[in-house]
C-alpha cells in the first residue's frame, strides 16, 4: 500500500510538471516609445518658432551613409527680436559626429568658453559642437548664448564607453606641431574625397573598410590608416609606399615619403618633411593591444575553465550521492519503521523461506573406497 501511495505521488508530480511545461509562453507586451526630439520647444529664453526640413544632394547621401546618420532636425528659435538657427544631426556613434565636426570646422575657430560637448568651434556668431553621437550647428543673430546651448547639450542623446568618445585612431597622430583644425577623419571614399585626400583610393582599398585620420603639420601631412587586420595593413603599407614614390602628391618631395606599419595601423608622411624629420614623427607611432572585457568576471584562462569544470563535476557527483543516501534512508528506513509499528521485524528477510542444502550432514562412505 505504501508503495502505491509513493508511486501515485510521483506520477502526480510528473503530470503537473509536464502540464506547466506545455503551457504556451506568451511574450510580454513591450511599449516602444518614440525617440525624444533633438530640438526642444524652448531653450531658456528661446522658443522654437519653426522647423526646417533638411535638404541633401546625391553626394551628401553617400557621405551620410558612411557617417551613419540616424536623424536630423533643424529649427529657428526666437527670443524677443533675436533669432537663433540650429541644426542637430544624430549619428550611430561618436565617430560619425566627430568626422562631420572635423570637416565643418573652419581655420581660425576657437573653442567655446567653458566646456560645451566633447569639443566645440566658435567663429563669429556661429557655434559648432559635437556631443557623443550628435553634431550641432547654431548661428545667432547677435552674440552667442552659451547658457542656452548648455541646456540643449544636456538633453541630447548620450552614448557610454567608446561609442561616445572621439575615434582612438586620432591618438596615432603625433601631437607636436599638429594643427587641430586641420584634422580630418574619413570612413569611406565619399568622406575621404570630401576631405581632399591625396592617396590613391584604389591603393587604399576601401573594400577593406579602413578608417583614415589626416593631420597637417608645419612641413607636411601625416596620414594614419586603420585596417581590420595586421596582414591587410602590411600589404597596404607596401602598396602605398610604392604608389607614393611613383606618383608624388602635389607639392611633395620624395625624401618626405615615409611609411610605417604598427599592428593594423599604417602611418605615412608626405610634403616638405626632411627624411630625418619624417622618421622622427613616425617613430612616435606605436600600436599597443588593449583587450577589454565586458564580463564582470573578466578574463578567464583555459586552465581555470578546466579546473572549474572538474570542481563542478565533483560537486555534482557528491550531490547525487547525498541524494541517493537521503532517498535510501527515507524509503528503506520508512519501510522498516512501518514494519516495526505493525509488530513485525524491521527486516523482511524473516518473512521469506529459502531452499538450502544442508551440507553439514555426514557423507556415507564410498562403496569402493580403497
Amino acid at each position: 500500500m505504501i508503495r502505491r501511495w509513493i508511486s501515485a505521488a510521483l506520477l502526480g508530480v510528473v503530470v503537473v510538471t509536464g502540464a506547466f511545461a506545455q503551457q504556451e509562453q506568451k511574450p510580454a507586451a513591450t511599449l516602444q516609445l518614440p525617440a525624444a526630439p533633438l530640438l526642444p520647444q524652448s531653450l531658456g529664453a528661446w522658443t522654437l518658432s519653426s522647423e526646417k526640413p533638411a535638404v541633401t544632394t546625391a553626394s551628401d547621401d553617400a557621405i551620410q551613409k558612411e557617417l551613419g546618420v540616424k536623424r536630423t532636425q533643424s529649427g529657428v528659435y526666437l527670443s524677443g527680436k533675436n533669432q537663433l538657427a540650429i541644426s542637430a544631426t544624430q549619428y550611430i556613434d561618436a565617430t560619425g559626429a566627430f568626422a562631420a565636426f572635423a570637416a565643418m570646422r573652419d581655420p581660425g575657430t576657437q573653442p567655446a568658453p567653458g566646456k560645451l560637448g566633447n569639443d566645440s568651434a566658435v567663429k563669429g556668431n556661429t557655434v559648432l559642437f559635437w556631443s557623443g553621437p550628435t553634431l550641432v550647428s547654431a548661428t545667432f543673430q547677435a552674440q552667442p548664448d552659451y547658457k542656452a546651448l548648455d541646456t540643449l547639450n544636456a538633453g541630447l542623446p548620450k552614448r557610454s564607453g567608446a561609442a561616445g568618445k572621439a575615434p582612438g585612431l586620432l591618438s596615432y597622430l603625433p601631437k607636436h606641431g599638429l594643427r587641430p583644425e586641420s584634422i580630418r577623419y574619413a570612413l569611406g571614399p565619399a568622406t575621404y574625397q570630401r576631405d581632399g585626400g591625396q592617396l590613391n583610393p584604389s591603393v587604399v582599398d576601401f573594400s577593406k573598410s579602413p578608417e583614415i585620420a589626416t593631420g597637417q603639420y608645419p612641413h607636411g601631412t601625416i596620414v594614419a590608416l586603420y585596417y581590420p587586420t595586421p596582414a591587410i595593413a602590411g600589404d597596404r603599407s607596401r602598396a602605398l609606399l610604392k604608389d607614393l614614390l611613383e606618383h608624388l602628391p602635389a607639392g611633395a618631395k620624395a625624401e618626405s615619403i615615409t611609411v610605417k606599419r604598427a599592428g593594423p595601423i599604417v602611418a605615412l608622411t608626405y610634403g616638405q618633411f626632411s627624411a630625418e624629420e619624417a622618421k622622427t614623427l613616425l617613430d612616435q607611432v606605436h600600436y599597443e593591444t588593449n583587450i577589454s572585457w565586458n564580463k564582470p568576471e573578466g578574463y578567464v584562462s583555459e586552465a581555470s575553465k578546466a579546473a572549474k569544470l572538474l570542481v563542478n563535476i565533483i560537486l555534482g557527483v557528491g550531490v547525487m550521492c547525498l541524494v541517493a543516501l537521503v532517498l535510501g534512508v527515507f524509503f528503506g528506513g520508512g519501510r522498516a519503521l512501518i514494519r516495526v509499528l505493525r509488530g513485525k521485524p524491521a527486516s523482511s528477510m524473516h518473512d521469506a523461506e529459502f531452499i538450502h542444502l544442508d551440507l553439514r550432514q555426514d557423507l556415507p562412505p564410498a562403496a569402493n573406497e580403497k
